[in-house]
């Protein structure tokens, strides 16, 4: 008999099937026959697009005394880049704000990073009241200079645009503009149901 451990994956199905410990052997009067666990890989798992960047350096916190992005990091966080002034963040905030307050108590943290756009105020009274009026409940870092904006977006920089880190501190969801709370929620429901 033949012990093999192999892993196989169904591409363009729905599901992957990893099958470990495969016993190959022969039956009596025939072709080799596989003997198998087989483990699901859940399809509804989000993907996984690397580790979370710090958010530093910062100008502070609104309205918050935390001193660290570590520091706010729960078992799933959703970090935002907004600027007070911009539409489509205001679109995205409104998508936002029922998940933390639903999820919240499961866990859920919320993260706004204000990097202020073309023309927007860096002034933190301008951004506390714009917060007030967009029901922002959640810390709030201000990133006048872009450095935290440019670190974590690289070379797509936009506004609005949503992350989702897990407990571990791995990226699990990245979506730019406003629109995606489906998918945004799916995430957020996952992780937190999965402990991932």
């Amino acid at each position: 008999m033949i012990r093999a451990g192999a892993v196989a994956l169904l591409l363009g199905g729905l599901t992957g099937i990893a099958l470990f410990g495969t016993s190959l052997g022969r039956t009596a009067d025939g072709p080799p026959v596989a003997e198998a666990a087989a483990v699901a890989v859940d399809p509804a798992a989000p993907g996984s697009f690397g580790a979370a960047p710090e958010l530093v350096p910062i100008d502070g916190w609104l309205p918050t005394s935390v001193g660290s992005f570590p520091e706010l990091l729960g078992p799933v966080t959703v970090v935002h880049f907004w600027s007070h002034d911009c539409e489509p963040c205001r679109a995205s905030i409104a998508e936002l704000r029922p998940l933390v307050e639903e999820f919240g108590p499961s866990g859920l943290r919320g993260v706004a990073v204000h990097t202020p756009g073309p023309g927007a105020s860096s002034d933190p009274a301008v951004i506390t009241q714009a917060a007030v009026d967009q029901g922002i409940t959640w810390p709030i870092a201000l990133d006048s200079d872009h450095t935290a904006f440019d670190r974590w977006q690289r070379n797509r920089r936009f506004w609005p645009r949503v992350f989702v880190v897990d407990g571990s501190g791995q990226i699990r969801f990245d979506h730019i503009g406003a629109g995606g709370g489906d998918e945004l929620r799916s995430t957020v429901v996952w992780l937190l149901e999965h402990g991932a």
